[in-house]
């Protein structure tokens, strides 16, 4: 199973996000969302023979994809080809897990690259361009118009516009153009989205995940306490899955500093773990860092009281 690197080619990769305390599960859109596009599949020093689109379920809740559609169009064009999403090849059918990941092969698989990692649906049905397209993902199996560059009714679940020339996307612009040894990802293993193609996604190293692929950290809490010197950091996991373990840090003279000497461990439960911290430290803000293998997923920053 490969796993896809956010932030730059590291094999491990952290990262620091700041939310408020809480004890509720994190706020997410409850929405599914086109999380990787991949069009140079089987072309001149392509990984993978066939093209791909990935989605990643950044809700709490498992959904139903049956009947809706993948949607494809020329970076400038208005005529529409589609994957409709059924016959799923993989156990959990064509439900896509809360957290959770899907596969869609788009293409016809080429004579240069690797196959593709067990897509959940497996189309020849079209063709993603390798350098610049649109991407829409529909919550039915119609069509969309002919003469549409860019819909936008109440069907349309997410839309990726990709390449400088693509006439299609969300926010302040497409995201940036793929190659055959790239592909469009949305940043944070597919979790950001701010309705910005520009900047939610990114040109990196193809990572397709199916829906068997491990979801990272789901953090349920991040509190923190503070008994005179002495300061408590707990949180919980409501799943977690390639992850090493978890550092925290407190801020002193403007940097963040680790408070802890060595890895907390994780204990890499589906069903979640409850971790504590406690020792002497200053201030009254803690961060949570989670430490995984070759990714990483937004967190939370506590607030001692």
């Amino acid at each position: 199973m490969s796993f896809r690197t956010v932030l730059g080619a590291s094999a491990v990769a952290a990262a620091l996000v700041a939310a408020t305390p809480a004890t509720s599960a994190p706020t997410v859109s409850p929405n599914v969302v086109i999380s990787e596009v991949y069009g140079g599949g089987g072309n001149a020093g392509a990984p993978y023979n066939a093209d791909f689109v990935e989605l990643h379920n950044r809700s709490h809740a498992a959904v139903d994809l049956t009947n809706w559609s993948i949607q494809q169009a020329a970076a400038t064009g208005s005529t529409w080809t589609k994957v409709i999403i059924s016959g799923c090849l993989n156990p959990a059918g064509c439900t896509i897990a809360a957290h959770g990941y899907f596969l869609v092969k788009v293409g016809a698989a080429g004579a240069v690259g690797s196959a593709l990692p067990g897509p959940d649906v497996d189309s020849s049905a079209i063709s993603a361009a390798a350098s610049a397209g649109k991407i829409v993902l529909v919550n039915n199996d119609t069509t969309i118009t002919a003469g549409t560059s860019c819909p936008a009714d109440a069907t349309i679940v997410d839309k990726v516009g990709y390449g400088t020339t693509a006439t299609c996307f969300e926010g302040s612009g497409p995201a940036p153009a793929p190659s055959n040894t790239t592909s469009a990802q949305r940043k944070a293993t597919g979790w950001l989205d701010t309705d910005d193609n520009a900047t939610d996604l990114l040109a990196a190293p193809p990572a397709p995940q199916n829906s068997l692929s491990p979801t990272s950290v789901v953090l349920s809490s991040f509190t923190a306490t503070r008994a005179g010197a002495k300061v408590t950091l707990r949180w919980r996991t409501l799943s977690e899955a390639a992850v090493l373990g978890f550092n925290v840090y407190t801020a002193r003279g403007g940097k963040r500093v680790k408070l802890n000497t060595a890895l907390i461990q994780a204990r890499g439960s589906l069903t979640g773990h409850a971790y504590s911290w406690s020792g002497t430290a200053r201030g009254t803000r803690f961060w949570l860092e989670t430490v995984s293998v070759a990714r990483a997923h937004t967190l939370r920053v506590a607030t001692a009281r």
